[in-house]
């Protein structure tokens, strides 16, 4: 004898299963949604006088707890990212299991909304933290980590705080051009946007020495860079002579820049100031692979003090940024300094910040340029 109605009970039986999985995903979301709640409100807090409270104590060195919390970050957005997949495999499911029941399912509508709502908490994540003490803990979502930067900053942290991906086309070009395992000395490495870029060029088989004269930008640096076991960050002013002590500029009111002064005044920080090869003899570096000097106008000294470490490297490279306006506003014979770099170096390529190819140019083609030129120098 034939069976009455709509035949077997399948379909309705994956339908149970799909619904039940449904449930667990809404519980799964929203026990990230808490976590990360709870850790964008209650781990981190502030006193009115701009003292920061973790976890419900003061915390004047807090650095493992940063670590801890970063950790913890990178671990909730891994769990959404695995929810989101798995909601775009009920999404599918959901259709296959209507049509099969050959009736109308709000099932399809709810799935979709969760996906909205994951969606809206990967882009809700704490990004920012700031630490007290002018600190501000951004994350960097091009490097998928958190730079420490100094909240006075008026030129940088705004815009690498907001996602911005620092000198898009400079850095996809720098990047490619840094072979694993290559030894490089990053000379003005500010808040460390290309030091990030040449450690995870190098790898764990290459070296990074990144030199900054700024004192507070070159603690905030260490922080950025505490993973890196490649990488080592050194407080110095490089410069054409040995034995000197300069001042910096440190009150970071509009950019982290590095502002070299004879002098001492208010407000500046002295510095120990040397070569280039003079600080990688005492860094025992004895073989150096790539260079970047970025040091806003003082790039000619850096230059003048490197010229051991040009001529015992044949197969050295330089990254330089250089600006003949600027040039001559120091009192830099652009002339003489971009000849120079071309006897010294085969090959003379300007990086287009446009799209990052490289073209050839030469020294007299460097005078007629206004602004900024990044130059890429090999053999």
């Amino acid at each position: 004898m034939k069976r009455s109605g709509r035949g077997p009970d399948c379909p309705r039986l994956v339908f149970v299963v799909l619904a039940g999985s449904i449930v667990t995903a809404l519980f799964i979301f929203l026990t990230l949604q808490i976590f990360v709640i709870s850790s964008h409100q209650t781990v981190f807090a502030r006193h009115d006088d701009g003292r920061l409270l973790m976890g419900g104590r003061e915390e004047t060195g807090a650095k493992v707890r940063l670590e801890e919390l970063s950790t913890a970050l990178l671990k909730v957005t891994e769990q959404v990212e695995k929810l989101k997949g798995m909601l775009l495999t009920l999404q599918s499911e959901t259709k296959v299991v209507t049509a099969q029941l050959g009736q109308h399912s709000n099932l399809e509508q709810v799935i979709d909304g969760v996906a909205k709502e994951i969606k809206a908490l990967k882009s809700e994540r704490p990004v920012n933290l700031y630490m007290g003490g002018s600190i501000v803990m951004c994350w960097i979502e091009y490097f998928h980590k958190y730079f420490f930067l100094d909240s006075r900053d008026r030129g940088v942290t705004p815009h690498l705080c907001q996602g911005t991906v620092w000198e898009t086309k400079l850095t996809e070009a720098v990047a490619k051009l840094v072979k694993p395992g290559r030894n490089v000395v990053d000379v003005g490495a500010s808040v460390g946007w290309y030091t990030n870029v040449f450690a995870r060029a190098v790898g764990h088989t290459g070296r990074v020495l990144a030199v900054e004269a700024n004192p507070r930008l070159g603690e905030l640096l260490t922080r950025t860079l505490v993973e890196y076991q490649q990488v080592e960050v050194v407080n110095k002013a490089l410069g054409n002579a040995d034995d000197k002590q300069v001042f910096i500029g440190n009150d970071m009111s509009w950019s982290p820049g590095n502002k070299v002064e004879k002098e001492a005044a208010e407000g500046r920080v002295p510095v120990d100031y040397m070569k280039l090869d003079t600080l990688l003899h005492d860094e025992a570096w004895h073989k150096v692979d790539v260079v970047k000097v970025d040091v806003e106008g003082h790039e000619w000294q850096v230059w003048q003090g490197m010229q051991m470490t040009v001529a015992d490297n044949p197969g050295l490279e330089l990254f330089i940024e250089i600006n003949s306006r600027r040039d001559k506003g120091n009192g830099v014979d652009s002339k003489k300094f971009y000849e120079d770099l071309q006897r010294k170096f085969k090959k003379m390529y300007s990086v287009s910040g446009d799209d990052g190819s490289l073209t050839e140019t030469s020294a007299s083609a460097l005078l007629d340029t206004t602004g900024n030129i990044f130059l890429y120098l090999t053999n």
